[in-house]
């Protein structure tokens, strides 16, 4: 397991969550509960997106749920959302 993204290493503030796990390589792996570390939320969050319809990726090892770090960012990715341009402003 991976410590937490230590700021001075990362270059980032404390002060927000970090979001794209910025100081993790792609194959870390974290655990449920370091993840919702990161993303300051609760671990009842970090499930609650696992249970969605395109859900968080996890794979379980030793009986625990850990994700890689990687598979967290792409799934964050794929939630971007944009304006619709065609929309007319109010």
């Amino acid at each position: 397991m991976t410590a937490l993204a230590r700021p001075e290493v990362t270059g980032r503030k404390t002060t927000a969550p970090n979001l794209m796990l910025v100081g993790f390589a792609d194959d870390d792996v974290l655990e449920r509960e370091e993840l919702a570390r990161e993303w300051r939320c609760t671990i009842r969050s970090i499930r609650n997106y696992q249970n969605l319809p395109d859900g968080l990726p996890f794979f379980l090892h030793a009986g625990k749920v850990r994700h890689r770090a990687g598979s967290v960012r792409d799934w964050m990715r794929s939630r971007e959302q944009r304006r619709n341009q065609h929309r007319r402003s109010r």
